[in-house]
């Protein structure tokens, strides 16, 4: 995502309490909200295995080259 792009769309998830209570924690801990925690999670999830299948693919190409996953990403 860049850092200039507006989030605009929610997305609801259904959550134990455990899990709920250990996402708060390790948000507090990060010093964020809870809503910052998460996607700073996802981005790393989400862009972190766009870099691994272009390192096990040998491609080097950027995400939206390949045509895969939509536009250029993750930077």
């Amino acid at each position: 995502m860049a850092a200039s792009e507006k989030l605009l769309d929610n997305v609801k998830v259904h959550l134990g309490e455990s899990l709920k209570r250990d996402l708060q924690d390790l948000a507090m801990a990060d010093d964020r909200k809870v809503s910052d925690y998460i996607r700073m999670v996802l981005e790393y999830h989400v862009y972190g295995a766009q870099r691994r299948i272009q390192y096990r693919d040998g491609t080097g190409a950027e995400w939206g080259d390949e045509g895969r996953f939509g536009s250029n990403r993750g930077e």
